[in-house]
Parts: C-alpha cells; structure tokens; sequence
C-alpha cells in the first residue's frame, strides 16, 4: 500500500462521490453499479497519486475531537456511510482555522530540522465527521481540513528533531507570521522570486523580534567581566559606531565595552544596528561555528 493511502481514505471516498455525482449531473454515465464505479474512482486517485508523489516524504497532520451535533439537510443513508447535501450547519471553517497554526508549526519545523528541503505540495486537504455509530458523514459545498504535504527526503536525524521544532514554535504565538512566510516560500512552485521574498522577509521579522533577547545575553557578560564570544563583524559595527566618541589606544574592543558598556549601549539604541549586525549576534550564540564558516 501506498503510504498515505491509508491516511487519504475517507478524503478520497468522498471526492470520488462527488466526481460520480457530477457526472450523473452531466449525463456522464459510465458502466457498472455506483459501488463499482466509485471503487473505480478510488483506485485511480490512488494511483495518480502514487504517479505523481512516487517515494517521496509525506508530512501527515491529524486532528481528532468531538463537536456538536448538527443537522444534515436531505441525508442520504448509505451501507458505509451518510452523505450530507448541506454543510452550512458543519463547524468545518472554525475546525480549519483552529488547525491552521498546527499545521503550519509542523511544516516550519520540518523545513529547520532538514537541510534538503526545497518545496511543500499539498496531497489531500479534507475534512470528514463520523456520528457516533462511526459512519462517516460526508458534507459537501465548503473546504476543509487535515492535510498531507510532501517533500523530500530528510534524515533520522532530522525526523527526530523535527518534533522539537514543532514544540517551540506552536507554543510561541509571537511567530506566527514567521512560520506563515516561511511555509509560504515553499509553496511558489512557479515564482523563485516571490518564494525568496517570502524568506527573507521571514528571516527579517525573526531578526528583529529576537534580536534585544540576545543584545541583553551580550551585555550582561560585559557588565560581569566575562568576553563574549561573537562574531567579529558584530564587535567591529560597535567598533565603527562608537570610535569617534572613544579613545581605542592600544585597547581593544572588548576593554573599551567593559568600561562604558553601559554608555555604548546607548549609543547603539535606535537603527545603529544593521540587518547583518543583528543577525551575526544572533548566529554567535545560537551556533558560532556555523557563522565562523559563513561569514
């Protein structure tokens, strides 16, 4: 079986549907009984599927509640299942907007625990309510959710690290718009450009929302005696700003921090900061190696 096949069932039990509903509605009769044809129907979304995704890796995102009864308009009472011709009444827009934050932190986190991943597709994207005999209801006319993404292959390594990720970034509501632009970046098959704005725009808006965190990090080791490790582009936009202000001498930069670090500090508020400047502070205390080499 096909990897996500298991999980895409009811999603594509309920396309299938509507596609041999749609065709009766045009004329379009094929041969066989409905529950042959919308076998039929299955069996080739699976396959295109499978056609077009190959062995690639799929990202699956399930979410599982109850909700409040509702009302199906004209249903239609199937073996397997209950079709609903009216899904006005079905809570699907505030299921979708509740799920839209998991499974953006889920994508984000997939994208920083890999290193080769270079494009999200959607596989399926549905919703389906069981009633509490377990007979799915299929509700037609709106969207939905519970979707699969695909991407390339990543490592163990990076599987296992992708469930960190997640964590950090579902809890902290302040990057919301981070990981939308992120997750936006891979998903512009078409538009390099726009797919590269998207990321750097990102990045801009994580620089400047963590930047203090790490400007205080730098500080508070000058004001206790202690020599930052960063990167020396950092110490040498300090250097640039402040050196008509203060004598260097034969000291250097570190020493003339620990005696006006307070002052300096000052001296650097507003935008004395570059873009680069905030991000080589940054990259110093998340992984300094990997800056040394970039930089």
């Amino acid at each position: 079986m096909f990897i996500p096949d298991v999980y895409c069932f009811e999603g594509d039990r309920k396309i299938a549907l509507a596609n041999l509903m749609l065709n009766l509605t045009f004329g379009q009769v094929k041969p066989g009984s409905i529950d042959e044809q919308l076998q039929e129907e299955i069996e080739g979304m699976k396959h295109s599927r499978k056609q077009k995704f190959g062995t690639e890796l799929f990202l699956v995102y399930v979410r599982e509640g109850s909700v409040d009864t509702f009302t199906a308009s004209n249903p239609v009472e199937k073996e397997e299942f209950v079709v609903n011709f009216n899904d006005n009444g079905t809570p699907k827009d505030s299921i979708r907007a509740g799920s839209e934050p998991h499974m953006m932190a889920a994508l984000s986190a997939v994208m920083l625990a890999a290193t080769n991943v270079q494009g999200v597709k959607p596989v399926i994207d549905e919703v389906v309510f069981f009633r509490e005999d377990n007979k799915p209801v299929y509700s037609y006319a709106s969207s939905a959710t519970a979707t699969g993404y695909i991407s390339r292959n990543i490592t163990s390594e990076e599987v296992n690290s992708v469930a960190n990720w997640y964590n950090i970034l579902i809890a902290d509501k302040n990057f919301k718009r981070v990981v939308r632009l992120l997750v936006s970046s891979l998903q512009n098959d078409n538009d390099i450009l726009r797919a590269f704005l998207a990321a750097w725009m990102a990045l801009e808006i994580f620089v400047k929302k963590t930047f203090s965190v790490y400007e205080d990090c730098f500080f508070q080791q000058i004001n206790n005696g202690c020599s930052p490790k960063v990167l020396e582009h950092f110490l040498e936009r300090i250097r640039d700003v402040i050196k008509d202000k203060y004598h260097f001498g034969s000291s250097n930069i570190i020493t003339i921090l620990r005696q006006n670090h307070g002052s300096i500090r000052s001296d650097m508020q507003g935008n004395k900061y570059r873009l680069s400047d905030k991000f080589s502070l940054i990259i110093s205390f998340l992984s300094l190696e990997t800056g040394e080499k970039r930089y």
